[in-house]
């Protein structure tokens, strides 16, 4: 689980003694000046810190993996339902979309749970959210190419994610990649009181459609959403709490994208191909504080892979139905780590046309301690719903955030530069709006 921020602010205490109608006190210093009192500090509205994080053991990771690459009997009971011998990656990014009948209650669980799958995914193979679909079918061949179609009117029981794949997973001299997926849940096999249920079988699902093909022994990994039983709601707070998903979980599927993305089996995943594996890790969060509640960004550094995340509050209509008009700003913070584990911290502005729907984001003052890092960084953005990302018109730069809180008062977001000059900087950020 991601460590929870814990910020500290003091800001000094001012007691102010006063007759009559006197707004506080001015001091004489006998020379003639008037020395207006000090006042303490506001809060800074975006606050970072820096911290380090447990992290899932080489031992378990391992363990883990070949579970979901092993292509045979596996478990202690030897159990056959695994019969991945390789891991089936996305080579680009998903869109989700969900079908047009679907509740408004369960697509809104859709968007949450990509949000926190999405926070253990390189940012060049995060989900993306498309508009909802009416396309009706049971094969995930005529799910289009590059897409995750969910359904909530599956007749099996709990759900199933079901893939449509290239090459032969059954090669070991073929890559297997992700073509397209249909997660269907049965929503009918819980009770309406057990929201949280389906939510976690949506989870596990889409674990599933994003390429960890697998369920893991349960005795080894009790925390995991992926068991080799039944899902038993364990794990996941009701839609009130801000859901994680288990740490061991998303460190497979970062790793398995960082590393173990070129068709590698049982036999090859393990600790010499893993390299070095450090359980304490660097990180930097920031927060925000919204209307909502508290939005929250971060970045965790390893040597096989670089994590960003947010999280928050999410709005109840879309930007372009918000009270909001004209040119809107947002600033804030960007907190980041070099590809050689430097930490940088920098500003942040996203500025969104609302009739246009579209606008800049810029990081300008990029700092690592004392030292400027690099250029300022900036693209151009596209707004769709209550989500934004880069144009595509800078090759250099993929860009992913969110609008959080009730007035669509502060935004988040993640983003990875890649340049033979600079080097590459991945990094989250947070805004408040002006």
């Amino acid at each position: 689980m991601r460590a929870s921020l814990i910020i500290l602010l003091a800001a000094g205490v001012v007691i102010v003694a006063g007759c009559g109608g006197g707004g506080g006190i001015r001091t004489d210093t006998g020379g003639g000046a008037i020395v207006e009192p000090s006042q303490p500090t506001p809060p800074d509205p975006v606050a970072t810190s820096r911290t380090t994080i447990q992290g899932t053991s080489a031992v378990d990771l391992i363990d883990y993996l070949k579970d979901n690459a092993s292509g045979g009997p596996w478990g202690p009971e030897g159990n056959t339902w695994q019969r991945w011998p390789q891991l089936p990656l996305w080579e680009g990014q998903p869109t989700v979309r969900v079908r047009t009948d679907a509740k408004p209650e369960y697509h809104r669980m859709i968007v949450k749970a990509v949000d926190i799958i999405n926070d253990w995914l390189p940012v060049e193979h995060r989900m993306v959210m498309g508009a909802p679909t009416s396309l009706w079918t049971d094969d995930p061949a005529d799910v289009p190419a590059g897409e995750i179609h969910v359904t909530f009117n599956s007749p099996h029981r709990g759900g199933q994610s079901r893939y449509n794949e290239s090459g032969d997973r059954h090669r070991t001299d073929d890559v297997p990649r992700m073509v397209s997926n249909l997660v269907a849940i049965n929503a009918d096999f819980f009770v309406a009181e057990q929201f949280h249920e389906v939510y976690g079988v949506l989870v596990h699902e889409l674990v599933h459609a994003m390429g960890l093909p697998g369920h893991v022994y349960e005795g080894r990994h009790p925390t995991s959403l992926m068991p080799d039983g039944p899902y038993r709601g364990g794990g996941l707070p009701d839609e009130a709490g801000l859901p994680r998903l288990p740490r061991i979980d998303g460190e497979a599927l970062m790793t398995a994208y960082a590393i173990y993305d070129d068709g590698e089996t049982h036999h090859d995943i393990s600790s010499a191909s893993l390299g070095p594996w450090a359980q304490t890790i660097p990180a930097l969060h920031g927060e925000v504080t919204t209307d909502g509640g508290t939005a929250r960004f971060g970045v965790e550094y390893r040597t096989q892979w670089t994590r960003v995340w947010d999280e928050g509050p999410l709005p109840a209509i879309q930007l372009a139905a918000s009270t909001l008009a004209g040119s809107v700003t947002w600033t804030g913070k960007l907190v980041g780590f070099t590809d050689a584990g430097m930490a940088v911290e920098g500003n942040a502005g996203i500025t969104v046309d609302v009739i246009r729907m579209d606008g800049t984001a810029a990081f300008t003052d990029i700092m690592a301690v004392d030292t400027s890092w690099g250029p300022n960084l900036s693209t151009a953005i596209t707004v769709n719903g209550n989500h934004f990302a880069d144009a595509g018109s800078d090759s250099r730069m993929d860009l992913q955030g969110q609008f959080r809180g009730t007035g669509h008062e502060a935004a988040t977001g993640v983003l990875k530069w890649e340049d033979a000059a600079t080097g590459s900087l991945t990094g989250a950020f947070g805004a408040i709006l002006e």
